[in-house]
């Protein structure tokens, strides 16, 4: 019987082609609270690296990471349509792990 080796402990949402977008937002969401995507897109485009991110990447993104629990949708504030987006305990757990 052959063991199998251990894949590490990293978060999957600390991985792949998307783990620098991850990271940027997470941060500046940790650093600003809560963002609507417009705002997060114009503080995301200035970090190194991450200057093309485009309107519909954030939106995709924003969508997986609810959807996994990473950031959550709040309440708009009257007379605003746009969705804003807050960390979850579970992300800054993860943050801190990482």
């Amino acid at each position: 019987m052959t063991r199998k080796k251990c894949m590490g402990s990293e978060l999957s949402v600390f991985k792949g082609r998307e783990a620098r977008l991850n990271l940027a937002i997470f941060t500046i969401l940790a650093l600003l609270g809560p963002l609507t995507i417009n705002e997060l897109q114009k503080h995301v485009s200035k970090e190194k690296g991450l200057g093309g991110i485009y309107y519909a990447s954030m939106t995709k993104r924003m969508r997986w990471l609810v959807t996994y629990g990473y950031v959550e949708e709040i309440q708009p504030k009257e007379g605003s349509r746009a969705k804003t987006y807050q960390l979850t305990n579970k992300t800054m757990l993860s943050m801190i792990f990482n």
